[in-house]
């Protein structure tokens, strides 16, 4: 008996046993049964490939797992970090808005105390220019006295040493 090639196309094995004396129906059964066991093969070859890389991915999600817990531990990690740094920035703030009102009250106490300073000051001066003011006063009064009682006395001398 004649060896038939299986590599061939259905129609083609048909045919190839057809010509070594099967009639046509078993001939083509024969061919359809050929051709699902090669199909089959080539599943259970795609299966077994499928199979493999699904073995691949499933270690490849278990990686990934991995990575995503110690970037969830990461992440927790860091809102942590950053509630602390937020609590640290609003004690700052605090803190900052504390010395600036320090400051301001400090600038009104320090303006308070120049300004009750230069009214003493203004007041101590507008006394003594005033003792001041008497004392010329007094001064013009001497000098006007002083200048009614020579005056005479000038010009009597002047009388005397020109007669």
């Amino acid at each position: 008996m004649e060896r038939i090639d299986l590599s061939l196309e259905p129609r083609e094995v048909q045919l190839r046993f057809e010509e070594v004396g099967f009639d046509a129906r078993q001939a083509r059964l024969l061919a359809d049964v050929i051709s699902q066991r090669e199909q089959q093969g080539a599943t259970k070859g795609d299966i077994a490939v499928l199979k493999d890389d699904v073995g691949l991915l499933k270690n490849d999600v278990a990686g990934l797992k991995d990575d995503v817990g110690l970037l969830k531990n990461d992440v927790a990690a860091l809102k942590i970090d950053l509630a602390a740094v937020n609590g640290r920035i609003d004690g700052l703030t605090l803190a900052l808005e504390g010395l600036r009102q320090e400051v301001r009250e400090r600038i009104d106490s320090l303006r308070h105390e120049f300004f009750g300073r230069l009214e003493a000051v203004e007041g101590r001066l507008e006394g003594r220019i005033a003792a001041l003011n008497g004392q010329l006063v007094l001064i013009k009064w001497f000098l006007g006295l002083l200048l009614a009682t020579t005056i005479p006395i000038m010009l009597a001398l002047l009388r005397i040493a020109f007669a």
